[in-house]
């Protein structure tokens, strides 16, 4: 089936010169005579495909945490890759007729793998459609192996064959259900035996694993294992989260973050319009990004809220709870005054981690629960877990716990993550800023002795985003990651990252690097232990995004400047986030 084109979708789609035809397609049907027909890199005249893309080598600064390089000693040491433009011949060269099966093999056929690892983000299947494609015309007849389920699907071999007609069906589509995904760990010995067993059985030349920063630390990991063990498979990472904290010189930002962002803009904004219409509701909206504030900025940005909160700013001023409480009330009062009892107010998910007295809180309730873990599950109840932690904890954090209300204090005392971590996406920080800033209200009684009323509602976008139709942008970066990916494997390139430099919305300016996975780590404290991760990054206090928030926010705060994103629709043309 041959995809139809009208001419602005194929003017907004503009490809790089270095990309394979296929790239090009931002239009909903996949078109296999684009992809399998003559593979030319677009750009290059009308030759056909006739070499690997190089990759030009450049020096990193030296891993200088120690404790990073005797984890990593034989990956520690790699080198920054950049694709150059693909070799072609001239047009006036001599070059043997495509007519019978497409351009001459430049590489005998290779077998790679490749598994969805963590929460899932728009973007994805396109990530594999840029895989398949671009190994289809590197090495034709080369096959590429899904593993079904996330890691686990690697662990017990459970796999399907990933042929045209897959990638065909899941083109442009959101979500993670060409392969479902998982968040298992490979981290024990047992793991790793049975992960290369899998790998070894298939005669896998590349694996490669879709994910998040801890999913990518994973395959560092992976990497390394293979060049202890003389192993010959290329372990090869893709960039992947909403929360966009998976970011580096050579990244602007990881695939799945635009659409997210572009997801939550569109229902704040309809949340913004209810605001101007009913004109008795504040709207508290909690957004997800536990470590990073990324999507909340983002979407302040598109929308112009009257209050947005920035976790990371809230740390650098090292604010409280009880000042984040005052501050909104504050606002309230202000606004009243103007005749207005409505707002909208966004939060980000990690907020309450990085608030100086609620941070001490859970620092202390974790070393509770790891030092007493075995009282706290045998508890009768989660009141008996209260009244234990109210006699365990410093009598700061227990005045701090006590003023919480009951279904917060019991969300604090809910089980760990597989880190140790509280798991922050079932705190409803939103009800809890909204319950104290409401008694605060009241107990100045400016409000009550004024006959207004303050009348919060509380709403939590999350998964709404991670599975939406990818963004125009997203549709061609997803792609074009895996496009990138495509060529490290194929060149054996073990221990990278696929990196896309995004700077402007002009597809021809995109550069293409291979970032080695151990220079993006650094050592981290995880449940008591040091451990190797890929550092997330947090919102910059002094960027651009971060500055011209500032600039508008105090007018924001007492003004209805709200910007109607509109319907979200999958595509169109393509725009950078705003946070880049």
């Amino acid at each position: 089936m041959n995809a139809q084109i009208d001419k602005s979708t194929a003017e907004q789609a503009s490809t790089p010169p270095w990309a394979f035809e296929a790239s090009a397609c931002v239009d909903p049907v996949y078109s296999p005579s684009r992809l399998l027909g003559e593979c030319r890199p677009v750009g290059a005249g009308s030759s056909p495909l006739n070499s690997i893309p190089e990759w030009c080598e450049a020096e990193l600064a030296a891993i200088s945490d120690s404790f990073i390089a005797n984890l990593f000693p034989l990956t520690k040491d790699k080198k920054l890759l950049e694709l150059e433009k693909l070799n072609c011949q001239s047009s006036a060269d001599k070059q043997p007729t495509q007519k019978q099966g497409g351009p001459s093999p430049i590489k005998s056929p290779v077998k790679i793998g490749v598994v969805f690892s963590g929460g899932p983000a728009p973007g994805g299947h396109n990530v594999i459609a840029g895989l398949y494609q671009a190994v289809q015309a590197l090495a034709p007849g080369s096959k590429l192996v899904g593993f079904v389920g996330g890691p686990d699907g690697l662990l017990g071999d459970k796999h399907i064959e990933i042929t045209e007609a897959t990638v065909a069906s899941y083109w442009n589509t959101g979500g993670f259900n060409m392969l479902a995904t998982g968040r298992t760990k490979i981290d024990t010995p047992e793991k790793f035996t049975k992960a290369f067993a899998t790998i070894a059985s298939h005669k896998l030349g590349a694996f490669v694993v879709v994910g998040g920063d801890d999913s990518n630390t994973n395959a560092a990991y992976l990497a390394e294992y293979a060049e202890a063990n003389q192993i010959p498979v290329a372990v090869v990472g893709v960039p992947k989260t909403i929360d966009g904290d998976l970011r580096s010189e050579y990244l602007p930002i990881s695939f799945g973050f635009d659409t997210a962002s572009s997801v939550y803009a569109t229902l704040v904004g309809n949340l913004c319009k209810d605001a101007l219409s009913s004109r008795k509701y504040y709207h508290f909206v909690r957004l997800m990004g536990r470590n990073a504030s990324h999507l909340t900025l983002e979407t302040g940005l598109r929308c112009r809220t009257n209050l947005t909160l920035i976790a990371e700013e809230c740390l650098a001023e090292k604010k409280s709870l009880t000042d984040i409480v005052s501050d909104i009330a504050d606002m309230v009062e202000a606004r009243a005054e103007q005749g207005k009892s409505f707002g909208v107010i966004l939060v980000p998910e990690g907020l309450l981690e990085q608030l100086v007295d609620v941070r001490s809180l859970i620092e202390e309730l974790n070393a509770l629960l790891r030092a007493h873990g075995e009282t706290f599950a045998n508890a009768k109840n989660v009141d008996t877990k209260v009244e234990l932690s109210n006699r365990l904890l410093s009598p700061e954090a227990s005045q701090t716990f006590s003023s919480f209300p009951e279904y917060i204090q019991h969300q604090l005392l809910a089980d760990r993550d597989s880190h140790g971590n509280v798991p922050l996406s079932a705190i409803e920080t939103e009800k809890l800023i909204g319950h104290m800033a409401s008694t605060e209200l009241s107990i100045r009684g400016k409000l009550i002795k004024n006959s207004q009323k303050f009348k919060p509602l509380y709403h939590f976008f999350g998964y709404e985003g991670r599975c939406a139709a990818p963004t125009a942008f997203d549709r061609v970066f997803s792609h074009s990651l895996g496009q990138v990916a495509a060529c490290l494997a194929v060149a054996n390139k073990n221990g990278y990252l696929a990196a896309v430099a995004c700077s402007s919305a002009e597809v021809e300016s995109w550069k293409m690097y291979g970032v080695p996975l151990v220079s993006m780590l650094v050592k981290e404290v995880r449940g008591g232990h040091e451990v190797g991760v890929i550092q997330k990054v947090l919102v910059d206090l002094k960027s651009p995004a971060f500055q011209s928030f500032k600039q508008s926010r105090n007018a924001d705060r007492l003004s209805d400047n709200y910007c109607y994103n509109g319907p979200y629709v999958g595509g169109g043309k393509i725009h950078l986030p705003l946070i880049i």
